[in-house]
């Protein structure tokens, strides 16, 4: 080989050597993502009403217009901790042993949704699942079949069922609407209650009207509007909370607030005179007008 022809090679070897970092560095076609399965529910929370367990949980927002994402099935996982025993924090107990105890198809759910899945397997548990410590999960799954993040819901340690209030009853006034109840059969003398209201063909509240359980057995709901209908229960308190833990829902009373709350009426004006009086602006129009009559000072 000549020198003119080593040359020749090591430049060719050196322009190759160049170029295979560009070659590699160079950006292909885009790709479409993964699928990734729905956005996790929102304010999972689990309660007690009388011998049954729920837990409920907001629908989310979609995750884009992608039908792969389109939610069909909610799934409630449970492990169950026994009397006696403090659970762990186990942050994957739900995840590698949980058991699924109820499910629901969701192709009409809407964003914003509440959603209330009920547990039906607590009575099987030793004891009738009474003082058992209950960890709730709830996972969501589109069409694709690729789960949502499971969202844990706060560990519920259920109590004795408690008697439910009776007779309760509601009237409107001008205050708003005064609810009345009787206690329970056997009630201790410091039991205390719970206020719950919903429109009448929608759902009750989740929270209570009160803000700490009532001693007494009447409550005044003074947020009512008027020209709307309400209907009303009443719940025992089994025991504090949250997680809420009740007896069952008293009977429900509807009430019509057409017409309890009236406009407040424009104070006439000589009550506006006796108010005003004595007001330094008052008291200079008063003067000034005096000063124009005749005949005084």
């Amino acid at each position: 080989m000549t020198a003119r022809g080593a040359a020749t090679w090591r430049t060719a070897l050196l322009l190759t050597w160049a170029a295979f970092p560009l070659a590699c560095g160079k950006v292909g076609p885009s790709q479409p993502p993964a699928p990734r399965g729905p956005l996790p529910p929102a304010a999972v929370e689990a309660r007690q009403v009388g011998d049954r367990v729920e837990v409920a949980l907001t629908v989310p927002q979609a995750r884009g217009h992608d039908p792969s994402q389109t939610v069909q099935r909610t799934e409630l996982l449970r492990v169950a901790y026994p009397s006696g025993r403090t659970p762990p924090l186990e942050p994957d107990a739900l995840r590698v042993r949980g058991d699924v105890v109820a499910s629901r198809e969701d192709e009409k759910a809407k964003p914003g949704d509440r959603i209330v899945l009920a547990d039906p397997s607590v009575s099987q548990l030793a004891d009738g699942g009474i003082g058992w410590t209950l960890r709730y999960g709830v996972a969501r799954a589109g069409s694709s079949g690729r789960p949502s993040p499971l969202v844990v819901a706060k560990d519920l340690t259920t109590v004795p069922p408690v008697p439910a209030p009776r007779a309760l009853s509601g009237q409107a006034s001008a205050d708003g609407v005064r609810l009345t109840w009787e206690a329970p059969p056997d009630a201790s003398p410091s039991a205390t209650y719970n206020v719950y209201r919903g429109p009448v063909d929608g759902r009750l509240s989740e929270r209570p009207l009160n803000v700490q359980p009532l001693s007494s057995r009447d409550e005044l709901d003074a947020g009512v509007e008027a020209g709307k209908s309400y209907r009303y229960v009443v719940r025992a308190v089994a025991a504090d909370g949250p997680p809420y833990r009740e007896s069952a829902s008293s009977n429900e009373a509807v009430v019509d607030a057409s017409g309890s709350l009236p406009r407040p009426r424009r104070p006439p004006a000589s009550s506006r005179f006796r108010r005003e009086r004595g007001s330094p602006a008052l008291e200079s129009r008063l003067r000034d007008r005096s000063r124009r009559l005749p005949g005084l000072p």
